[in-house]
Parts: C-alpha cells; sequence; structure tokens
C-alpha cells in the first residue's frame, strides 16, 4: 500500500516544486562565490551572493535556480547547470582594509550534462552592482533581487535578518530566510515572523511570497493553505513532473481528491508510465467514492513489474474504506497469497477486519487464526498483545483483558512494558479530547493513516453538537493499520461503529 507524506514544517514546497530535473528548463545551482581576499569582514559577500544571483534567476522563462553546498548536492537536484566562482581585491590598495568598494569578480558556468566550462564571467565594481551583472551575465532575462537597500543586503549576508527587515521593511527574501532559520526548531517563533513578513504588502518577490505561505501553512498542517500556496508557485513556472507530483500528494493530503486526480492526470500526460503515481490516483479516485475508475488506475498498476502484490492490496483498500467489505477481503487474501512477506502477513489482518465489519465475527476469527499462525512461525514477539487488541477491536474487551493480564507472568520485557500500558489504556472509558487538538492530529494526519485522529475527532465534533461535520468525517471507513500510538489503535472500530450508529 503506498502512504503519502504529512506536511512537515519544513518548505515541502521545495521537496515539490524544486527536486529532480524539469522538462527543457533551466536549473542552475549556485555553488558559491568564494571570498579571497583574506579580509573576514567581506565574508558577508559569500553568504550573500549565491542567494542573490538564486533569486534573481528563479522564475526566469520557467527556469529555477538553488543555492547547493557540493557539486553532489547540484546534481541531486537536477541541476542542468553549476555555477561557482570567487572575488577578490585587484585595486591598488586604494581601497581600506574592510571596505567592499570594489571588487574583483570571476565566476564559471558548467553545463551539468556535457560538463564543458563557459569563458569566465570577469567583473569589478561594487558587490551589490557585480552581483547583479552576473546573474545578468548568466541569463539577461534576471529579474532584480527584492531588495536594493545595500546596508539590508550586508545585514542579510551577516544573517542579522531582524536588522536587514528594520532596514527594509520589504525584503522578501530576508523575511523568508528569517522564517525558514527558525521552522525546525522554533516554529511558534517562525510563524510570528511569517505573519510579519506576510503583512508587509509591498514584498517584492513573489516567489517569496508564496514560499513564506507555504511555510506558514506547513508549520500549522494546513494542507488546503499549503496546496494554495502551492499552485502559485507552479503558476510562476511551467509544469514538471516534480511540481505535479507535489501538487497532488498536498490535494490528497487536504482531502481534495478530485483535484488530485486532476494533477495525477497532468502528472501521468509528462510521465506515462509512472507506475506510483497511477496507484496514488487510485487512492484519489477510491477516497472520493469512485470505485469504477480506482479499478482501473489499479488495473494499470498492476501490470508494472513487481506490483502485482501491491496493486491487489490498494484495491482492497479502495473497497474497504467505501464499505465494501466482502470484495476487500478477496483482494487482500489474494494479496497475501501473491507475497505473504510484503506485510509481514499485514493482509490476513485486514481480511479479518473486513469480514469482521461485514458482520460475520465467527469467519473474521478463523481469518485472524491465520494470521496468528502465520506471525507464531515468525516468533513474533507481541502476538500475545496481536491477540487481545484484536479481541478488543472486534468488540470483546473483558476476553482482551483477561488475554492480555494471563500472558504477562510469561511475558518478555517488552512485551510487558506495552501490555501494561495496553491495560491502562483499556481502563480509561472516557474518550474526550480537546477538540482543537483532535483537529490539529486530524488535519496532520493523510487518508490513508488518519483512522485514530478521524475517529476521536468526529467523536468531538459530535459531543459539542456538530453532527454535519462528523457526519462528514464519517463517510469512509478507516483503514485497519491506522497510525498512531498502537494502544489506541484498539479502540478505533468500536468507537466508530458507535458513531454510525448515531448519525443513522
Amino acid at each position: 500500500m503506498a502512504r503519502l507524506r504529512a506536511a512537515g514544517v519544513l518548505l515541502l514546497s521545495l521537496a515539490a516544486c524544486s527536486r529532480g530535473p524539469r522538462n527543457n528548463t533551466q536549473r542552475v545551482a549556485v555553488l558559491g562565490i568564494d571570498n579571497l581576499t583574506g579580509d573576514a569582514s567581506l565574508d558577508w559577500i559569500s553568504v550573500a551572493a549565491p542567494r542573490i544571483i538564486a533569486s534573481e534567476l528563479t522564475s526566469v522563462g520557467g527556469a529555477t535556480a538553488v543555492v547547493a553546498a557540493s557539486p553532489s548536492d547540484a546534481y541531486a537536484a537536477g541541476a542542468t547547470r553549476l555555477v561557482q566562482g570567487y572575488f577578490d581585491r585587484r585595486d591598488t590598495g586604494a581601497s581600506p582594509q574592510g571596505s567592499a568598494a570594489s571588487l574583483h569578480f570571476e565566476v564559471a558556468v558548467e553545463d551539468a550534462a556535457s560538463h564543458h566550462i563557459q569563458p569566465p564571467i570577469v567583473l569589478d565594481g561594487p558587490p551589490l552592482k557585480a552581483i547583479d551583472a552576473l546573474a545578468h551575465g548568466i541569463d539577461p532575462a534576471a529579474h532584480p533581487f527584492s531588495s536594493a537597500n545595500a546596508q539590508a543586503i550586508e545585514a542579510f549576508g551577516k544573517r542579522d535578518f531582524a536588522r536587514a527587515v528594520e532596514l527594509d521593511p520589504d525584503f522578501s527574501t530576508a523575511w523568508r530566510e528569517w522564517a525558514e532559520s527558525l521552522a525546525a526548531m522554533h516554529p511558534e517563533q517562525a510563524s510570528e515572523i511569517l505573519r510579519r513578513g506576510l503583512a508587509q504588502t509591498g514584498l517584492r518577490s513573489p516567489s517569496d511570497r508564496s514560499r513564506m505561505e507555504l511555510l506558514a501553512a506547513s508549520l500549522t498542517h494546513d494542507a488546503a493553505a499549503e496546496l494554495k500556496a502551492l499552485e502559485a508557485m507552479a503558476a510562476q513556472a511551467p509544469p514538471d513532473p516534480n511540481s505535479l507530483r507535489g501538487l497532488a500528494e498536498t490535494a490528497m493530503n487536504a482531502r481534495e481528491f478530485a483535484t488530485a486526480v486532476k494533477y495525477y492526470r497532468k502528472l501521468l500526460e509528462l510521465v506515462p508510465n509512472d507506475a506510483a503515481a497511477e496507484n496514488l490516483m487510485g487512492y484519489a479516485y477510491a477516497f472520493g467514492g469512485d470505485l469504477p475508475s480506482a479499478m482501473k488506475s489499479f488495473a494499470i498498476y498492476r501490470r508494472a513489474p513487481g506490483q502485482e502484490a501491491n496493486a491487489l492490496d490498494s484495491m482492497g483498500e479502495a473497497y474497504f474504506v467505501n464499505g465494501q467489505f466482502r470484495d476487500a477481503e478477496q483482494f487482500f487474501l489474494q494479496a497475501h497469497d501473491k507475497d505473504p512477506s510484503m506485510l509481514a502477513g499485514g493482509d490476513l489482518l485486514k481480511a479479518a477486519y473486513a469480514r469482521f465489519l461485514s458482520g460475520d465475527l465467527a469467519g473474521a476469527d478463523g481469518i485472524f487464526k491465520r494470521f496468528d499462525e502465520f506471525r507464531a512461525q515468525a516468533k513474533d514477539p507481541l502476538l500475545a498483545w496481536k491477540r487481545a487488541t484484536w479481541l478488543y477491536a472486534t468488540g470483546r474487551s473483558e476476553q482482551a483483558r483477561a488475554a492480555l493480564e494471563s500472558a504477562l507472568p510469561q511475558a518478555s520485557p517488552q512485551l510487558a512494558e506495552l501490555a501494561r500500558r495496553q491495560l491502562a489504556v483499556w481502563k480509561v472509558t472516557a474518550t474526550k479530547g480537546d477538540l482543537a487538538v483532535l483537529r490539529r492530529a486530524y488535519l496532520a494526519s493523510t487518508p490513508s493513516n488518519d483512522g485514530l485522529s478521524r475517529t476521536f475527532y468526529a467523536a468531538a465534533l459530535m459531543e459539542g453538537g456538530q453532527m454535519e461535520e462528523a457526519r462528514k468525517l464519517l463517510k469512509t471507513w478507516p483503514l485497519p493499520d491506522a497510525a498512531g500510538d498502537p494502544t489506541l489503535v484498539s479502540l478505533v472500530y468500536p468507537k466508530f461503529l458507535e458513531l454510525r450508529q448515531k448519525v443513522k
């Protein structure tokens, strides 16, 4: 089964829209502009110059540009041209130490495919004027940088972002890099920087604004806002496989399934044999309730080398989320028979849940017995816990507790710890939670693994009287191997079945 990523705190746009080679477009990687003056006070130029060049070249004629730490990073980013150079002093000493009044720059441009290096671009002059001229030397259509304030750019090069935006409040690249520098370790501070930056109506770079909006959305796990920002970024350059893949995936995470299908279709027009895209498009159809179209996509995916078992599993999941459990069971059993090792017996467990939800507990126990025997042969150290959670998830809570308690005396330390945690969870009957927290957990999940977060968010909505909103979340069924705390997963189906009864 294919799993979609959840949005992270860092710019997933760069992974989605910028990594990998583009269709017939240039991708420039700026490796560095080294300071050879011997004057450390001018190091800020080495920091600022690659970023200025990359910014001025991005979205020029559909091109993109990035700063790369090494040639290997540049090639990994799908660069078509590599840029690197240096600056030093060629004057007679008229400029005082620490002055950047006039410097000598030389920059080489290498074709990544042929490794042919063009004659160097040579310029003398003040750094900002020279750097801008270098960008235009690489591509005459380069656009202006997001600040022309020399003091603000020097502060930017020294990574004094607060000073840079104080000197030039519309310096969009400084706002963006400031927020990016804080996002991983201090997301709340990054969010505040983004709020302040995006409030500036005069931000000079549409690309920076879109990337800031995307980061702001990713920090709050707002997939719908991420999709809007990604679409704005995509509009600034011709479509390419990686940007379309990112758009489709983000639309899926935003539960905009028709939009996800649209982008997967466009991706498959550019890359007709992209098996992973075909599979994910099948999931988009399935989550949107269009099973016939989902089956067509999975049938195409099934023909890809080595993907038959996974395609059968995908078909089973498509039927499962739409409540067609007997069909789901058959596909899960076929997937297990085709490749028992693929999910370590997981398809047997999914088939057992499908039979249970179809109303046949005895038949479900029979399929679970096959799973139990398979895992026993594999010497699964947690099998006693899995037996107990099966009992609990299928409505036999007292038997589940008794089974787990009886396993404790002979349990390994690993099993004993998990069993104690599980028994403690089962003793707590209340499942209420903070609505805002549950909503964030749901938004941060993906449709394939949202069973836990979606079920308890729906319960909280229902408890708050928001029945219609809860009803929407209960339309499709959660898959059996929902992500999250393993001690909570056995609570999903009892609670989901209870909620479905209430909204009938």
